[in-house]
């Protein structure tokens, strides 16, 4: 599985084309690095999560088609993906209305610091898929010659709350729990506080 997805989202990546649900083997990948998920996970309670969203790529079919590589699906909770995340990247597109560019970095982990033991769960060939162990999603909203950043992190589990702002935290925590240089060209300023005023 994927650790993290970067991608872009402005307009010219909105549009009306409809989920076309094609679940395939992503091209680029060798077929044995990546899950067979034709039928979903084998464990009762997980989705295909998406780590770029379809409807994040809904300009035209062939966009949105690529979302549905199995090297962008993870094994996510399903009250998880179909509640408080969905919410969230909701919000996400809406955000982009605002800005230039949003610039989206969505990860799943699994493992943590002091949890180093990977669990699994099995696809359609009975093969071991890693499971997460949570989620986060990172944002930077370009805005003129200002960027502004936040980002989340959810455990992988039934949510506490369906409100994604109880899970807010600023890019610079984000690294500091995954370990990963997120937005490398961006000052420390830049990540370790957040704007009220934009994230609204």
């Amino acid at each position: 599985m994927a650790y993290w997805v970067a991608y872009p989202l402005h307009s010219s990546y909105l549009g009306n084309a409809k989920r076309t649900d094609d679940w395939q083997y992503d091209p680029a990948i060798a077929m044995e690095f990546q899950p067979t998920l034709f039928k979903g996970f084998g464990t009762s309670g997980y989705d295909r999560g998406h780590q770029l969203p379809s409807a994040d790529r809904n300009f035209n079919n062939a966009q949105n088609k690529t979302t549905f590589y199995f090297s962008n699906m993870t094994a996510q909770a399903s009250k998880l993906n179909q509640g408080v995340w969905a919410n969230l990247e909701n919000k996400v597109r809406t955000w982009t209305a605002q800005c230039d560019t949003l610039y989206v970095v969505t990860g799943a982990m699994p493992n943590t610091k002091s949890n180093t033991a990977i669990e699994y769960i099995i696809d359609n060939k009975n093969i071991e898929i890693a499971r997460p162990k949570y989620y986060f999603k990172a944002l930077a909203m370009k805005k003129g010659k200002n960027y502004y950043t936040i980002a989340y992190k959810m455990d992988n589990e039934t949510p506490s709350s369906n409100k994604f702002e109880k899970y807010q935290m600023t890019v610079s925590e984000l690294e500091k729990v995954t370990g990963f240089n997120l937005f490398p060209d961006l000052n420390t300023t830049q990540k370790q506080s957040i704007d009220a005023n934009i994230w609204r």
